[in-house]
């Protein structure tokens, strides 16, 4: 049965305070776990293959489907309000509506780096969608027959296929219920979002107009739901016309307006709970140098005391401290997140002319 050698202990920790000037809080309680691993009578052998073993690597969590969309207006007047919600929030896709003047797909995916951006032209200067999808995704593109104002992708979450759509839908223009009816057949699962320029009470606007009696009817027909129902999200007109729709029951989708007005539009943050994406966060190793000096210093003393009550051959003390040393090097490596490159990295100098 193994023991703990209490004396070794304090003898060990002593030295370490001895030594500690210079040495920040987080460095010192790591040295103390070394000294209390070192202090149990686990054979050195059994100890080095433990310390070995990756160290403190954080666990995998999964998290929840989160979809931004927003009638950016403006794309280049716009886009740090779209970066700052980005940083903040950190949506895994993206829709937006009326990006103003054609933009090529390549300018809005030198911004959204991370992101694979799908894009459809609009059909007036204010016209225009796009889906940005996180790359770790594996999006792939939905044919939606190249038709303007419309545009869509599918990801595929335990082992279930969604098809992720971004319309907008002028005021003076036919709704893209076709199309959109023929998307949706293409997967049991589907999440469409958009500015529909679509009045109807039923959603909490304060009156009902053909577009809204259309969209009704269709909604009705597909089995859809809306998920932010009386939301404001137009500042002219105060009403609900962008909408986040999908075949998810409604108690396990979360909408909030986000407090941005750089555009004439809200921005609406959705939350899908039932929807769980594996992390991918990458990790990388970090070597506290200083924790692995100064626990180099106090243990080789040690090393050498059990070479000599070993009687030890000089080729078996060679590779014991060998062993050590490769072990206090894992035992002194932490984990952490890889950073991506902020998107504030990037700005546009473009100017909206």
């Amino acid at each position: 049965m193994n023991q703990f050698n209490m004396y070794k202990y304090n003898e060990l920790q002593q030295q370490l305070n001895n030594g500690a000037a210079g040495l920040n809080e987080t460095t010192i309680r790591a040295g103390y776990q070394i000294i209390e691993d070192w202090c149990w009578t686990y054979s050195r052998t059994e100890l080095f293959n433990r310390w070995k073993q990756p160290h403190q690597k954080p666990d995998q969590t999964d998290y929840k489907l989160t979809i931004l969309h927003y009638n950016i207006r403006n794309f280049y007047t716009n886009q740090c309000d779209l970066l700052e919600m980005i940083e903040k929030y950190k949506p895994a896709v993206i829709s937006l509506n009326e990006l103003s003047k054609q933009i090529p797909t390549e300018a809005i995916a030198k911004i959204l780096f991370s992101y694979e951006v799908f894009k459809a032209e609009g059909t007036n200067t204010h016209g225009g969608a796009v889906i940005a999808i996180d790359k770790q995704l594996k999006p792939i593109s939905v044919d939606c027959q190249q038709q303007p104002n419309i545009i869509a992708a599918a990801i595929l979450v335990n082992n279930k296929s969604y098809n992720i759509i971004s319309t907008y839908s002028s005021p003076t223009e036919k709704l893209p219920l076709p199309i959109l009816s023929n998307v949706l057949q293409n997967s049991q699962a589907n999440i469409v979002l958009g500015d529909f320029n679509a009045k109807n009470t039923t959603w909490g606007c304060t009156q009902t107009n053909q577009k809204g009696r259309e969209l009704e009817s269709w909604l009705k027909l597909n089995k859809l739901n809306i998920h932010n129902p009386a939301m404001i999200t137009s500042l002219r007109s105060k009403t609900t016309i962008d909408l986040v729709i999908s075949t998810v029951q409604e108690a396990s989708v979360q909408c909030n307006q986000l407090p941005y007005n750089g555009s004439d539009h809200f921005p609406i943050l959705a939350e899908f709970n039932d929807i769980i994406l594996k992390h991918q966060q990458q990790y990388i190793q970090k070597i506290n140098w200083n924790l692995y000096t100064i626990m180099l210093s106090i243990l080789s003393s040690e090393i050498e005391y059990i070479a000599h009550e070993s009687n030890m051959q000089p080729h078996e003390w060679f590779q014991m401290f060998q062993d050590f040393l490769s072990a206090l090097r894992i035992r002194s490596t932490t984990w952490h997140p890889a950073k991506k490159t902020s998107a504030f990295a990037y700005r546009s100098h473009q100017n909206d002319d």
